[in-house]
């Protein structure tokens, strides 16, 4: 049976770009079932950011690029600081409709890390849209929808209404949270800790 996890992330976070490779790399050891929700780091009516905030965010990139090429053989590349994602959430509501959200997410992620793309101008969130199979003009659209908004919005309330308020935030099963930075090993021990892992560890190990 696979094990639900709703992963709490913002498309400018540095680590939770590292928590999404560190994701991708357990699901390939794993059985998960991830469902990508909307946490935006600066929601509407957010004042610009300051030279201290500017000078910390430098810093968490400092340390999540050591960590991206130590882990991961990756080199980050990221967009603008202080870049307005509600936009690219927006488009994740609506990618979900079509069971393309797994893919537009990893795909807006890596635009923003990989390839330094700011990812809040239209024009560039349907360029996304269409690379991952999604109709361009429908994209386009779903970008003044407000059911959708409000659909992302809904996501940081839900995470509030947990007790989670800083990112990445990750809830295993409905009921095993996680909030904060976490590396893809201490990641993957918790999974391993969980009662059904255990079981299916249990039970095969009772077929040798």
């Amino acid at each position: 049976m696979a094990i639900r996890l709703d992963a709490w992330m913002d498309f400018t976070c540095p680590f939770c770009f590292l928590t999404t490779l560190a994701i991708k790399k357990l699901a390939f050891e794993f059985p998960l079932d991830v469902h990508w929700r909307s946490f935006q780091v600066r929601p509407p009516g957010s004042l610009p950011p300051s030279d201290e905030s500017r000078a910390l965010s430098e810093s968490d990139r400092r340390e999540a690029a050591k960590r991206a090429r130590n882990e991961f053989g990756i080199i980050l590349r990221p967009g603008p600081i202080g870049m307005n994602t509600r936009l690219p959430h927006i488009e994740v509501q609506f990618a979900k409709s079509a069971g393309k959200d797994d893919a537009f997410y990893s795909a807006a992620m890596d635009a923003y890390w990989l390839s330094a793309r700011a990812i809040d101008a239209p024009g560039i969130i349907q360029k996304i849209a269409v690379q991952v199979g999604l109709d361009a003009n429908a994209a386009g659209f779903a970008l003044t929808n407000l059911k959708l908004s409000h659909q992302m919005d809904a996501d940081r309330y839900e995470a509030e209404s947990l007790g989670m308020h800083i990112i990445p935030a990750l809830l295993f099963e409905h009921n095993q949270a996680y909030a904060g930075d976490q590396s893809y090993q201490t990641l993957r021990q918790f999974i391993q800790s969980l009662p059904q892992q255990s079981g299916s560890a249990a039970a095969a190990a009772g077929t040798l």
